[in-house]
């Protein structure tokens, strides 16, 4: 699993390393990855190591190969109590990697339930926990909701999409009496 976020409280690993404990108590393996900096990080070490998830935490601090750890990885994890427009999530759909993300912000922009990744409500670590044993369980599912949500992203995020849209927007402004 892999996360990349600041380590900030609205960024709520803290539900995450929750949702990592919950699966391993379930008898799931998952190594759970955190790429990002941030005042959190003491607090995130001393919960890892409390619910005994030191061996299956990594806090990898700022990382410039962020493309390359999102392709490595099975799932990404999004786990914001609040969010503008999740660019991490951007490059983890544009790669076709599975998403399992909080309901909040602008992710809704990106991400519709069940369709082109699973949502979940924020601060709700049982629901988080469900949604990417899910999300492992049914590797086709994933795989397909992953291919919807890269196709999306190449038909209405990327800069030539939005440029076009622009240039359309002041066509039919200047278009007008």
């Amino acid at each position: 699993l892999l996360n990349v976020a600041a380590l900030l409280p609205y960024k709520d690993q803290r539900s995450l390393l929750t949702a990592a404990a919950l699966l391993c108590d379930q008898g799931i393996d998952v190594i759970l990855l955190i790429a990002g900096e941030g005042p959190c990080r003491d607090d995130l070490l001393h919960q890892s190591a409390t619910a005994g998830l030191t061996d299956r935490v990594r806090l990898l601090g700022y990382r410039a190969d962020v493309a390359t750890l999102v392709a490595a990885a099975d799932l990404c994890v999004h786990s914001s109590l609040e969010e503008a427009f999740p660019m991490a999530l951007l490059e983890a759909g544009l790669q076709g990697v599975p998403i399992v993300a909080t309901d909040v912000g602008g992710v809704r922009e990106l991400i519709s339930d069940d369709d082109t990744g699973l949502l979940v409500p924020a601060g709700e670590p049982g629901l988080l926990a469900e949604a990417i044993r899910r999300a492992l369980a049914d590797r086709d599912a994933s795989a397909e909701r992953a291919r919807r949500l890269a196709l999306r992203i190449r038909e209405s995020f990327l800069s030539e999409h939005m440029l076009a849209q622009t240039a359309a927007l002041y066509r039919g402004l200047l278009a007008r009496p």
